[in-house]
This record gives C-alpha cells, structure tokens and sequence, in this order.
C-alpha cells in the first residue's frame, strides 16, 4: 500500500513540474548564429524572352527570302496562275481579308489586308490579266529605307517625281525603277522646295509593285495600258543622283 502511495506522490510532482512556468524549460530551437563562410541569399535572375509578333512580318524585299523579286511569297508576276493566286489569298497567314475588286476590262483585281493587329492604311492588289498574274502593289507594315533599299539593288534605272496634284497626296513622291528586278518602289511625304526634290536616305519606301522582269519601256507599258500616259511617263523619267536634289519637272 504505502508502494502504491509513493508512485503516486511521484507522478503528481512530475506533472506539477511540467506545467510550471515556460522560462524553468530550456529552449527548444536555439536560434543559429550567422556564418561567415554562407553568402547571403540573392534572387535569380531569369533570361528575358522577347515575344514574338503575333502576326507574319513581311521582310522579303531585303531578304530576298523566301524568293527575291520579282517574285513574293511564291508568287511571281507573267509566271503564277489565276488558281495560284486565289490558293495564295485564301491561305497565306499574310492575308486577312481579301475581295475582288473593280478591274480593267482585260483583268481581275484583288485586293487583301496584312493580318496585323493594325487595319491596312491601304489595300494591297493584286491583278491578273488572262490567266496569269500580272503585277502585285504591297504597302509594308514596316517600310524599308531608301538607303537599305540603293545599298541591296544598286541605283534605280530611272525615276519619276509626281506632284500631289496628279497623286491626289499631300506631298511630293518620287517612282524609282528597278526592270531588272521587276520593281517600282515608291517614297511619299517628300517635300519640295526652291524648285527642287531633295530625297533623305531615311525616307520609307511606302509602296512596292512587283512586275515581270525586262526592259523599262515594257514594265511602264504593263502598269500603264494607255499608250498616252505611258508616254506622258516616260517624257517625265530622270536620271537617279543619289540623295542630291533634283529639278521638279513642270
């Protein structure tokens, strides 16, 4: 009996002891002393991703890729069919929305958007005289720079300034032409003064027209039918000198 009494006794002051005050207990995580040996914790630093458009970009007329003009995209002025035409308009991821719009009597134009997230200033065109594509008229969405454009295809053969008056514009342009390569590019928004034009090698080529390669008579012929104005052109046509200022043609 007095056994029984003693354990009892015992196992009071033990739980006595362990509901006493905290600071009787020793701490259980003592905090830890910093070394000298760990460097001090820093943040990762990620690559940064650029995103991609969410659109096609078209760069060709400098790249040269996937085909050098005259032909685009595979299609290639005097050599595609009408068939290859519609299959370009209907599955190009450069094309929006495309319609057939109003032609000459001896052809069928079409027009389309880029698929930007920007609608199309202009529309791009395409014509086809018979069965066979006859030229292609692009805006860029990001145009190329006189310079870049001199520096990859040489000095045009020729040029043609138009004052607002016949463009319906606002300012002087200037036509530069490229038969060998089937190109006629054209740089807007010049301005004119003292008689003359003064390109800036930074001007944009706002306008790129893709004809058949050959001689400048043919290519003048092919964008205009009318034997009148094809002369009126030609009679207008200078000579390429760089960046210098050229006389403004009454």
């Amino acid at each position: 009996m007095h056994n029984y009494k003693a354990i009892g006794v015992l196992a009071l002051a033990l739980m006595a002891a362990a509901c006493g005050p905290a600071d009787r207990l020793p701490p259980m995580n003592p905090p830890l002393e910093p070394r000298g040996d760990v460097p001090a914790w820093e943040p990762a630093v990620w690559p940064t991703i650029e995103a991609e458009p969410a659109f096609p970009v078209d760069a060709s007329l400098l790249t040269g890729e996937p085909c050098a003009p005259p032909c685009w995209q595979g299609l290639k002025p005097g050599v595609t069919a009408l068939q290859e035409v519609r299959a370009f308009l209907e599955n190009s991821p450069f094309v929006a929305d495309w319609r057939e719009a109003a032609a000459p009597a001896d052809g069928a134009l079409y027009a389309w958007d880029w698929a930007a997230p920007e609608p199309s200033v202009r529309p791009n065109t395409l014509l086809v005289r018979g069965d066979l594509l006859a030229w292609m008229t692009l805006w860029p969405v990001e145009p190329a720079a006189l310079e870049a454009v001199t520096g990859k295809f040489g000095p045009p053969a020729k040029v043609d300034l138009l004052d607002p008056a016949t463009t319906g514009q606002a300012a002087w342009s200037m036509d530069l032409y490229y038969p060998a390569h089937g190109l006629r590019l054209t740089i807007s928004d010049l301005a004119a003064g003292g008689g003359a034009l003064c390109p800036a090698g930074d001007a944009a080529v706002q306008a790129v027209m893709y004809l058949p390669s050959g001689d400048l008579e043919g290519m003048i012929a092919a964008i205009y039918p009318n034997p009148v104005e094809q002369q009126d052109v030609i009679g207008r046509l200078l000579d390429w000198d760089g960046v210098n200022c050229l006389p403004l043609v009454d």
